[in-house]
């Protein structure tokens, strides 16, 4: 570095991962691959140091860089030729295995990596990749006709993973922007059963599968988790249920979907229907499924076979139209969210079906009908007096 440079350099912080405050320190220096051209240097991130510490070190350190050069601090940006395709098989899979990714988001991922990103991205260096790319990236996408949804989940993919390639300082910043890449998007609203509904299917579905149905229907989980419920999971003097694994693609997962256990009340009915079914059961020991293919087979039902064989068929019987990828057994979800927020709030929905927040109940699992709009018109008449009405 020559000292006619004159340069100031200059600070840049961020809040790390475990939440103390480092900074760096940047400046230009010589692009050896380009003679004539300069390029962008910086040291290694520090913590602990002040404002007025740091703008001390700066001084420092441009003084010291114009008396005499120093050797090229350590590069903190990318390591050399470390590319995403690489990154994705080292930081990234830790990455996911550290934070306890389910395996169903794991393969959501992988199938999103293998099918869209690593053959558009995988050979770039990390450090290479830019908002520019990102912003090609997605126009490649238009040509796939992929859903508005499927592109949302590839643009929050993207985003933490170079979130975590920041982390590791191996790129400057993130080249996933809100601004520039987040794809518009409106959640579509899906069919609810009504109640009437739900009783003709509890009425019509075959006496084998009784015992299911009603369980579904009465405590509004998930369907993994119902399949993975096992016999020492049912407290029958308490007359309650814990739901704390998830099933699926054929193997047990030692969680739910929100990593916690669901509690939910037996109330009198669902305890008969299972009690009739723990008699009729020959795999009743405490690690036995609930609800296994038969006698002879103690795995759990497949959901696809459910949704298929039994589900669809008792739909068709009750005359209840079946949407495309709406109509399977979340629908029970959807009805007992919509029915509990009538009746008494949202607060309790959501504590049914096991939401930490309730915009996420209200956002996916409601509907506003015309019975909403006519309850809220007439609160607003009472409000106001009725007394002030024109007389007709």
């Amino acid at each position: 570095m020559n000292a006619d440079t004159y340069q100031q350099g200059w600070i840049e912080w961020k809040t790390k991962s475990n939440g103390k405050k480092a900074c760096r320190f940047r400046y230009w220096v010589r692009d050896e691959s380009k003679p004539g051209e300069w390029r962008k240097a910086a040291t290694p991130w520090e913590e602990g140091l002040t404002e007025k510490q740091a703008k001390k070190r700066l001084r420092d350190l441009m003084t010291a860089m114009e008396c005499a050069p120093p050797k090229p601090p350590p590069a903190a940006v990318a390591k050399k030729g470390l590319t995403l395709q690489e990154f994705v098989e080292s930081h990234w899979a830790n990455y996911q295995s550290n934070r306890g990714i389910k395996p169903s988001t794991q393969g959501s991922n992988a199938a999103s990596l293998k099918n869209h990103v690593l053959p558009m991205l995988g050979s770039m260096e990390v450090s290479d990749v830019s908002p520019t790319h990102i912003s090609n990236f997605f126009r490649g996408l238009e040509d796939k006709h992929l859903s508005p949804k499927s592109v949302l989940n590839i643009y929050q993919l993207l985003h933490v993973m170079f979130e975590v390639a920041a982390e590791h300082d191996l790129v400057e910043s993130n080249p996933v922007r809100r601004k520039l890449h987040r794809p518009q998007y409106k959640h579509k609203k899906m069919p609810i059963w009504s109640a009437e509904n739900v009783q003709k299917i509890l009425q019509e579905v075959p006496a084998r599968w009784k015992a299911l149905f009603w369980c579904i229907a009465l405590t509004a989980v998930r369907l993994g988790e119902l399949l993975a419920l096992q016999w020492k999971d049912i407290d029958w003097d308490a007359k309650t249920i814990t739901f704390g694994k998830g099933f699926w693609r054929g193997r047990l997962q030692d969680s739910t979907k929100t990593g916690q256990e669901h509690v939910r009340h037996m109330p009198a009915s669902l305890e008969l229907i299972l009690a009739k079914h723990l008699e009729a059961s020959k795999n009743i020991g405490l690690d036995d499924f609930v609800f296994c293919r038969s006698d002879d087979d103690p795995r759990p039902h497949d959901p696809d076979d459910l949704r298929r064989e039994v589900l669809y068929p008792v739909l068709d019987r009750c005359g209840i139209q079946r949407t495309p990828r709406a109509d399977g057994f979340h629908a029970f979800r959807r009805e007992a969210s919509k029915y509990l927020r009538k009746a008494v709030g949202l607060e309790l929905a959501a504590v049914q079906l096991g939401h930490k927040q309730m915009t996420t109940t209200d956002e996916h699992y409601n509907d506003r009908d015309m019975d909403d709009l006519k309850k809220a018109a007439e609160l607003i008449e009472r409000a106001f007096g009725t007394s002030f009405a024109p007389e007709g």
